[in-house]
């Protein structure tokens, strides 16, 4: 009969042997800096190599990023400049502003103002009687030319009725001079 009894997959090994195993996993802190210090300069030096190529990307890509800022930078000057002269004009209109209310708060301005506003409203009132006038003026003529016309029709009735008056009168007496001779 088999027996079927597992062993242990294990292997037992000496402390020098795992103390070496375990330097070589893990490196004392000196040889981690060697490490890192050699793969900087394997790193320069294959950067050193690569930019020496005529169609390197590296080289291809710090060159874009070059163009890319020196555009950058020309934009931000550009609207830097921009900016500047927006503050100076906005600073001398602000400036002007208050020149100008500073010199409208002196009394023998506000006088002037004042007079000026007067003269206006004398000149719009003065127009406001000229209109006036001329629309009576017009409505007179307007009235004149109406009456004349009721005038002009009145006569014109007036003959029309005459005419038919001397005519009934004619009629009539025409009539009578014909009668009595019969």
């Amino acid at each position: 009969m088999k027996t079927s009894a597992r062993r242990p997959r294990t292997a037992t090994i000496n402390l020098s042997d795992f103390m070496r195993i375990q330097k070589e996993i893990i490196p004392s802190k000196n040889e981690l800096i060697e490490r890192k210090n050699y793969d900087e300069k394997l790193k320069i030096a294959s950067r050193g190599h690569i930019l020496n190529f005529p169609d390197s990307n590296v080289k291809n890509f710090n060159e874009k990023q070059k163009e890319k800022f020196l555009k950058d930078e020309m934009r931000r000057r550009k609207i830097d400049e921009i900016e500047k002269e927006y503050q100076e004009r906005e600073k001398n209109l602000v400036n002007m502003k208050a020149k100008k209310m500073n010199f409208e708060n002196k009394d023998d301005i506000k006088s002037f103002h004042s007079q000026l506003l007067v003269s206006d409203c004398l000149n719009e009132r003065r127009f406001q009687e000229d209109i006036k006038r001329q629309k009576k003026e017009m409505e007179d003529n307007i009235n004149k030319r109406y009456y004349e016309m009721e005038i002009e029709k009145k006569r014109e009735n007036d003959i029309t009725y005459r005419d038919i008056n001397y005519t009934k009168k004619k009629i009539t007496e025409y009539t009578y001079f014909n009668l009595k001779k019969k």
